[in-house]
């Protein structure tokens, strides 16, 4: 691999189907410097892509900006992986699809940036920089030492990590390991920065807000109507307790759906601020 030039990682999935049971052969395609292609062949003759475009920005940190494409199969249809997704998109709104990205992003996030740490300590601890502190034999390895043969090539020297690094030497030291509340925090690091999901956060505060006193309202309402009905006369007709019985209930239906939407709001304005993921429950 010359690391002066573009370099790919073709692999044909043996057998096919063990990943997802479309796929049958993946490409990644790197194009300096920031620019990383997968690319994912299907049974049906169809394609997927995701285009991560990753700017280092300051130590430790980087920007990432990303799309995926669906090429549907031979006979129209449109494959799985990001398929669905695609059609999602066109029907709901953008910050749950900028919610779906998070969840997907922050899978990641949590390897890269401990993995980068440890790296560092390494080096601190024993003066070893990736060559000796990392063991990498598999064929999917590859990609990872392309990259990292490049950055030795083009990157600065880092007294602070003990290799190459994609921003000036001067640059302030590498900051210390993120506790989950750092880097799990999207608002800080999107929502905020986001049109589509700082407009949104604020619209599911306001309808979490007007669900919840809706709901305790419409709650009411029906225990009121209820009383009414247990203190009517012995003598009044049966129908009319009935349906005032009916009426009471019907609050109560209409106090619990608000209620239910309150809380959905509430979950999705949270996932707009924090947004934790754990591996080892993800079943």
């Amino acid at each position: 691999c010359d690391p002066d030039k573009n370099f790919d990682l073709k692999f044909k999935i043996d057998p096919p189907g063990a990943v997802e049971a479309e796929n049958v052969e993946a490409s990644h395609h790197f194009l300096p410097p920031c620019l990383m292609r997968i690319e994912t062949v299907k049974s049906g003759g169809g394609k997927s892509l995701l285009a991560l475009y990753c700017t280092p920005t300051k130590p430790g940190h980087s920007r990432l900006i990303g799309t995926t494409v669906t090429c549907p199969n031979d006979d129209g249809t449109m494959p799985g992986g990001f398929g669905p997704m695609a059609k999602m998109a066109s029907i709901v709104p953008t910050f749950f699809m900028h919610i779906f990205g998070t969840a997907f992003i922050n899978q990641d996030g949590v390897f890269l940036h401990h993995q980068e740490q440890n790296m560092a300590e390494q080096y601190r601890l024993r003066g070893e920089d990736w060559h000796k502190s990392c063991y990498l034999p598999t064929k999917v390895d590859k990609m990872n030492v392309a990259f990292r043969r490049w950055m030795d090539k083009h990157g600065a020297k880092s007294e602070d990590v003990g290799s190459r690094v994609p921003y000036e030497p001067e640059a302030p030291p590498l900051p210390p390991r993120m506790s989950d509340e750092e880097l799990f925090d999207v608002y800080n690091s999107h929502t905020k920065n986001c049109t589509a999901c700082s407009a949104a956060s604020k619209n599911l505060a306001k309808a979490r807000i007007t669900f919840y006193i809706a709901s305790a309202a419409l709650a009411i309402a029906g225990a009121a109507v209820w009383a009414v009905a247990a203190s009517s006369s012995p003598y009044s007709a049966a129908s009319a307790f009935y349906k005032k019985c009916t009426f009471g209930s019907v609050l109560w239906i209409f106090s619990a759906l608000s209620a239910f939407i309150g809380t959905v709001a509430a979950n999705l304005r949270e996932k707009l601020h924090y947004f934790p993921y754990s591996h080892q429950d993800n079943n």
